[in-house]
C-alpha cells in the first residue's frame, strides 16, 4: 500500500487574478485584454521557475492554474515569511503596471503541497481568505499569522542576545513590507516599491502608468457600485502613498480626483 507523508506545516499564499472572467470573456474581441492576461500568466511561471531554481532543495513549492498562483514555504524556513511577502509586492507592483489586479490570502498551517497536488487546512484558509475576505485588489495577513510566522523562521542561536536582536531584526523587515488598513487586516505595502528601482525616474514612470489604469478601470466600472469599490479603494492608497513620496521627492504625478470619477 502506498505510504503518503503527513500533513506539512507550511506558509501558504493563495493569489488569483480579480476580474479574470470578465478580461477572459473582453479577449475575445480586445487584443490588449488578451495579452494582459497572457502577459500576467506569464508572471506568475516567472515566479515559479525563480522559486524552483533558487531553492530547489529547500522544498518551497510554486503551483500556478488558471488564473491562480499558490506559494508555498516549510514553517521552518528561515526567512520564510519575509521571503514570500517579498516575491509578492514585487508580483503586485509590476502586474499592476500591465493592468493587472490580484487579490490573495496569506496563512500558516497543515497542508500538503507536492507538484500539482495541494489540499489541506491551510489551503482552505488561504482560499477562503481571498475569496470572502481580501475584497479589494490586495492580499491579506492577520497579526497572528504574521507574528506566528517570525517566530519560526528567524535565524536561531543558543545565544539568547543574538536570538533577541535577529526576531527583531526579522520583524522589522517583515513589517517593512505590509500595512495596516482600515479593517484591520494586514496588506502588502506594493506601491512603496521606490527602493527596488534603478532611477528615481523609473519609479515616477510605473506610478504614472499605474494612476492611469486605476482612473481607466473606475470610468469602466463606475455604474457598477460593487465593482468601482474595489478600484476606489485602490485609487485612496494610491494617493496615500503619492502623497507621501511628494513630501520627499519633487514629480508631477497628481493624485486620482475619486470623488470625480464617483460623481461623473
Amino acid at each position: 500500500m502506498k505510504t503518503i507523508t503527513d500533513y506539512e506545516m507550511r506558509i501558504i499564499a493563495f493569489v488569483d487574478i480579480l476580474g479574470f472572467k470578465n478580461l477572459v470573456d473582453e479577449s475575445v474581441s480586445d487584443h490588449y485584454s488578451y495579452l494582459r492576461i497572457h502577459d500576467a500568466l506569464e508572471d506568475f511561471r516567472k515566479v515559479k521557475k525563480e522559486k524552483e531554481n533558487e531553492f530547489y532543495d529547500r522544498d518551497v513549492k510554486v503551483t500556478t492554474f488558471s488564473d491562480s498562483l499558490v506559494i508555498s514555504y516549510p514553517l521552518d524556513f528561515v526567512g520564510g515569511l519575509f521571503h514570500i511577502l517579498y516575491d509578492l509586492t514585487y508580483l503586485q507592483f509590476i502586474l499592476l503596471q500591465k493592468g493587472v489586479f490580484v487579490r490573495g490570502g496569506i496563512t500558516i498551517g497543515k497542508l500538503r503541497h507536492v507538484q500539482n497536488e495541494i489540499f489541506g487546512p491551510a489551503m482552505n484558509t488561504a482560499y477562503m481568505l481571498e475569496s470572502t475576505k481580501a475584497i479589494y485588489p490586495r492580499i491579506i495577513i492577520s497579526e497572528d499569522v504574521i507574528n506566528k510566522g517570525i517566530d519560526n523562521t528567524y535565524e536561531k542561536t543558543k545565544d539568547t542576545a543574538l536570538d533577541a536582536y535577529s526576531w527583531k531584526y526579522e520583524s522589522e523587515e517583515v513589517y517593512e513590507l505590509l500595512k495596516k488598513d482600515k479593517d484591520g487586516w494586514y496588506t502588502l505595502d506594493y506601491l512603496r516599491m521606490l527602493d527596488e528601482m534603478d532611477t528615481i525616474e523609473d519609479y515616477i514612470f510605473a506610478m504614472e502608468k499605474i494612476r492611469g489604469l486605476i482612473e481607466k478601470s473606475i470610468e469602466i466600472h463606475r455604474n457598477n457600485e460593487h465593482i468601482v469599490k474595489k478600484y476606489i479603494w485602490v485609487a485612496e492608497y494610491f494617493n496615500t502613498v503619492l502623497s507621501e513620496f511628494t513630501v520627499e521627492h519633487e514629480n508631477d504625478i497628481d493624485i486620482i480626483e475619486i470623488n470625480g470619477w464617483i460623481n461623473k
